[in-house]
């Protein structure tokens, strides 16, 4: 039975791809930069049963590892999770019909396993949804001030951003056309020469949102142009890996060192 629980006392609060192929230890720097919430960040009310605050598609936009756990967050950068009430899915991929929700709250030293000494603003109680199908956990998220959630996911930690709505119809072909799809490979193609590996996506269009985030972290993505090439791994099933064609060897390198603590596997030569 699908059932939507909020205490009361939440009230007066806001509602602020795929799986990597490896894992492996995370990067020396692995705390979130930007958990404190700016002066001023918008606020989204939640209260009562009202799960509209939640509710739609969201985008893994970073992704920090765990130096506790030893591991990092397998989805990377660009990966989508959609909420709803009839059908949720999960930052694995996993689809839930009539999924179950359940609002309380925690703060955020406690969500990321924080010591008592962290700053009071991330002291302070957020908004925390939990998700189940059946009887099993489906995902847990973290509403901050800023307007994204946090997640967990293999012992590290993400931010999620709403994904916006559809755009207008002149704003969709400026956009369609500043990213094209690459041209179909077969699996077994070689990716182009020198071309950088970035991370592994379970579809295009997930694929093509990752290189647009990408794209917002390091410029030298606006000399590259996007390449796919599929692949299936034995247990894992079929991905497709993004690469990142016509950049130079320094270039690649450049954009690695800008990349590496989002997607550790950058450049990884074992991908072709």
């Amino acid at each position: 039975m699908k059932r939507s629980v909020y205490p009361a006392c939440l009230l007066p609060l806001l509602l602020a791809a795929c799986a990597s192929e490896s894992a492996g230890p995370p990067p020396a720097d692995t705390k979130p930069s930007s958990l404190a919430e700016p002066a001023g960040a918008p606020s989204m009310p939640l209260g009562g049963e009202d799960l509209r605050p939640w509710l739609g598609r969201w985008v893994v936009t970073e992704a920090y590892g765990s130096a506790q756990s030893g591991q990092r967050p397998r989805p990377p950068v660009g990966q989508r999770l959609e909420l709803g009430e009839a059908v949720a899915t999960d930052l694995d991929g996993r689809t839930c019909v009539a999924p179950s929700f359940r609002g309380d709250g925690a703060s955020e030293a406690a969500f990321l396993g924080l010591d008592k000494s962290t700053a009071e603003s991330l002291r302070q109680i957020r908004p925390r949804l939990s998700v189940t199908c059946g009887p099993a956990a489906f995902g847990q998220y973290l509403a901050v001030r800023d307007g994204s959630l946090l997640a967990h996911v293999g012992g590290g930690t993400l931010r999620l951003a709403r994904q916006a709505d559809a755009p207008a119809p002149e704003q969709s072909v400026k956009e369609s056309s500043a990213v094209e799809p690459p041209p179909a490979r077969s699996e077994g193609d070689a990716p182009s020469p020198r071309a950088v590996y970035l991370a592994s996506y379970r579809d295009q269009d997930t694929a093509l949102t990752g290189w647009k985030e990408l794209a917002k972290i390091s410029p030298l993505l606006q000399k590259a142009t996007p390449e796919l090439t599929p692949v299936t791994l034995p247990g894992r099933g079929k991905f497709l890996r993004l690469w990142a064609k016509g950049l130079s060897d320094v270039d690649g390198a450049k954009l690695c060192k800008a990349l590496i603590r989002m997607l550790p596997d950058c450049g990884a030569r074992d991908r072709r």
